[in-house]
């Protein structure tokens, strides 16, 4: 009897002092949208490109995802396009000169996509992926559908994001700033670029586990900017200090939303607010980085401007 009270006991202690089981890591795939962007009072154009994918081969980053516009909006676009490509990143369709769908005939936007494609295609790594300028995917039910009918008969996928940031408006602050020839501290400039993108990455996070029940594998939306040239190496290291694994957008784009087309025309947060807003989910849609004029209080408040 004191044999099996003690192999009992044993076995208790054993199993109350057990590890918990593992949790799979939270995922995210990176993207740049508006390549080859303008280039800017800060850098040139392929400087930014190669600071870019440096920054992305030293924290093995294999494959981020470059959705361009024609190579013909920027001197040196086919190059910078090219560079990524060579880079080992995909390239993808990010329409010839960027529409706004909301504002754009149907019938426009679809020889936008067309000439995108035409202009894309040629470069190494190209994939069939289209993703909406602004996240916009249309003002009525017929139009969001019938470009989906075309992307379908194009045997296109509809590239969407599942976390929306604002890096592009940080980026615009930096620059009016450079132009104004004031004097910026980068490490303060970089710490408020690492917290808006980490507080979009686990809202959006957030959204999908109590909405969806789940954390899907998440598609983070940036741009080709000085600012994620100057900062994504800090970033990079933080999302996985914080427990995000970094996988390719391949692999994001195998998660089971990506078959899943929202029945809304709330498209412009990104897949996982639509499919929450879809559900009827009454919590929060959107973070506290939504207010342009929140973003300029914070640089403020920061000192990231001498």
């Amino acid at each position: 009897m004191q044999t099996l009270i003690a192999l009992l006991a044993a076995a208790t202690v054993s199993a109350t002092s057990a590890p918990p089981a593992q949790t799979h890591p939270k995922q995210i795939a990176l993207t740049f949208d508006d390549c080859p962007r303008k280039t800017s009072t800060l850098m040139t154009g392929m400087e930014r490109a190669k600071k870019l994918t440096q920054a992305l081969k030293e924290n093995n980053v294999h494959e981020a995802a470059f959705f361009c516009n024609s190579p013909s909006r920027a001197p040196d676009g086919p190059q910078r396009i090219q560079h990524f490509a060579d880079q080992g990143h995909v390239i993808a369709n990010h329409s010839a000169t960027h529409p706004d769908f909301n504002k754009t005939p149907i019938e426009k936007y679809m020889k936008d996509i067309d000439q995108g494609h035409k202009d894309l295609a040629q470069f190494p790594n190209f994939k069939k992926w289209f993703r909406y300028p602004y996240l916009h995917e249309g003002k009525t039910n017929q139009d969001r559908n019938a470009i989906r009918a075309l992307l379908a008969k194009l045997n296109y996928k509809n590239a969407y994001v599942t976390i929306d940031t604002a890096d592009y408006y940080l980026d615009d602050l930096l620059l009016q700033a450079v132009a104004k020839k004031q004097k910026y501290d980068v490490h303060k400039l970089c710490a408020v670029y690492k917290d808006h993108m980490l507080d979009q990455a686990e809202f959006h996070d957030d959204l999908s586990a109590k909405a969806l029940g789940r954390s899907v594998k998440h598609v983070i939306l940036m741009h080709e900017t000085d600012l994620n040239a100057l900062c994504l190496s800090d970033l990079i290291k933080e999302l996985r200090h914080r427990g995000w694994e970094i996988i390719t957008v391949t692999e994001a784009f195998t998660d089971e939303i990506a078959n899943r087309e929202p029945n809304t025309l709330f498209l412009g947060q990104g897949r996982v607010a639509a499919l929450a807003k879809e559900k009827g989910y009454k919590g929060k849609l959107f973070s506290k980085w939504i207010e342009e004029s929140d973003i300029e209080k914070e640089f403020e408040r920061r000192g990231v401007f001498k």
